[in-house]
């Protein structure tokens, strides 16, 4: 993949986000987007809003799936279903 973005200082609060400051950072550079783009506040509430739930709901859907297959761990087949289901992502290989 892409290097990564330009070291760059971020408040302490932003590790205790599910999807930090330099993670969005990181994906617009990766799509050399970054410094072309700049997020306001508010596009990155949703942003961030919109990970949380997707990440949330897929953890839960996996769990669910790997109870059912009567497992203790979560594997990536598990979630892989939940992604192309409701986000229509495949996930090659599962």
């Amino acid at each position: 993949g892409p290097p990564p973005p330009p070291k760059k200082h971020y408040p302490a609060e932003d590790e205790k986000r599910l999807l930090p400051k330099r993670g969005i950072d990181w994906a617009l550079h990766a799509t050399g987007l970054l410094g072309k783009f700049k997020l306001d506040s508010s596009a990155d509430a949703a942003i961030c809003e919109l990970y949380d739930e997707i990440v949330s709901n897929a953890l839960a859907f996996g769990c669910s799936n790997a109870k059912r297959r009567k497992g203790v761990t979560l594997k990536p087949r598990d979630v892989a279903v939940y992604l192309e289901r409701t986000w229509h992502v495949h996930v090659p290989g599962f």
